[in-house]
């Protein structure tokens, strides 16, 4: 029963305005937990919109910037890579009235809900999946403030 975690950044954070003032590596432990998925390696990989368009074209054909994609590399367990575009997160953040923080917080949550085959693709599918990112980010939140 072990979870590996790692956390790759495919750019200079340095300058920019993506640093973070929570913990990562705790959030993240903390969403597993409550989605009780306690093994497997998780791997983050943070990527500006030139990396994240590449990802995102070679496994969705889709050739434009994005704010997550999940990949699992295992039928039966949990390996995963997960690409996070932060400049698509900042963007999200400003329009959705949410700071970056939170809006990176909601994004890891919904890329691991997405690992467990939750899906939005369809309106129905996607007021479920959000009832449930809402749900487990609330729970988050408790536990790490308490």
């Amino acid at each position: 029963m072990t979870v590996t975690l790692t956390f790759n950044f495919a750019f200079d954070v340095e300058g920019t305005p993506y640093g973070l003032s929570f913990s990562l590596e705790a959030f993240t432990r903390c969403v597993l937990s409550i989605l009780e998925i306690q093994t497997g390696t998780f791997s983050f990989t943070f990527m500006d919109d030139e990396g994240i368009s590449v990802i995102h074209e070679k496994h969705l054909g889709i050739k434009e910037p994005t704010d997550i994609v999940t990949y699992s590399l295992g039928d039966e367990s949990y390996d995963v890579d997960i690409y996070v575009g932060v400049d698509t997160v900042f963007r999200h953040a400003s329009v959705f009235g949410n700071t970056y923080e939170d809006e990176m917080k909601m994004v890891i949550v919904h890329g691991l809900l997405h690992v467990m085959g939750y899906d939005d693709a369809t309106q129905v599918a996607r007021a479920e999946m959000f009832a449930e990112q809402d749900r487990v980010l609330a729970q988050v939140e408790s536990v790490l403030n308490s």
